[in-house]
């Protein structure tokens, strides 16, 4: 049964679908920058140290612009998402909704504490790299930094944390939006699945899994985002 005595200011659902598609935008921003690190190297993003490999001053500033699309596109800016997920979908089970909205806001805490720790030390560490060019010792410093502060993100806060609680909310959101529109809750169970299998995989070091899986995250789940933002565009309440 939809919910008949909530209500939310006119323009608050459209607000929230714009926030969410300038978001979503950004994220893919983030990858495209990330991409011509490596130079669109597919096979290269897998190991974050090939963008020291094929370090320059100018990627410097790309990866940077990069981390700060990936703050506010795959973070801050899904916090409307996430709070209007809830006002409609939380009276269906309040608890498994609890759960859910807690996890993503969570996601969110992790990936852009993640995503500010690389947009400053990165950058950092890439020009140092380059400076240093003619001191092998220093070079080799500057390499064991740099990945160092890729596994405390990557692995640490990224691969064991944030996968895994954004497939719960992924999970639950699907599942309770299954009734009214099975091909949206399908393809949000197909992303939260994804995020799930690379969270295990990072967790047990299986990284064939992991890198095959986040695949499916990073590029499924925005999407599934920018749908769930076209729903709130059209107020489509008989959907929750």
């Amino acid at each position: 049964m939809t919910p008949t005595h909530l209500s939310s200011p006119p323009l608050y659902p459209r607000a929230v679908a714009l926030i969410t598609w300038l978001g979503v935008l950004l994220g893919f921003a983030c990858l495209y920058l990330a991409l011509r690190t490596v130079d669109f190297d597919l096979d290269a993003m897998t190991d974050p140290l090939n963008q020291l490999r094929r370090a320059s001053l100018e990627k410097a500033d790309l990866i940077e612009g990069a981390m700060l699309c990936d703050i506010f596109g795959f973070y801050l800016l899904m916090i409307p998402a996430t709070l209007y997920l809830w006002h409609w979908l939380h009276e269906r089970n309040p608890f498994v909704m609890a759960v859910a909205t807690v996890c993503m806001l969570l996601y969110i805490l992790t990936g852009a504490l993640g995503g500010g720790i690389l947009s400053v030390l990165w950058p950092s560490l890439i020009r140092d790299h380059v400076h240093a060019a003619q001191d092998p010792a220093r070079l080799q410093i500057l390499t064991e930094q740099f990945r160092l502060v890729t596994q405390l993100v990557y692995t640490g806060l990224w691969g064991r944390v944030e996968y895994l609680l954004v497939g719960v909310w992924g999970a639950c959101v699907s599942a309770l939006t299954w009734r009214d529109h099975k091909a949206f809750a399908v393809v949000g169970f197909i992303g939260a699945l994804g995020s799930v299998l690379s969270g295990v995989g990072e967790l047990f070091s299986l990284r064939g899994l992991a890198d095959n899986a986040i695949n499916v995250y990073m590029v499924l789940v925005p999407l599934w985002v920018a749908w769930a933002a076209g729903m709130a565009w059209a107020r489509r309440k008989d959907l929750w």
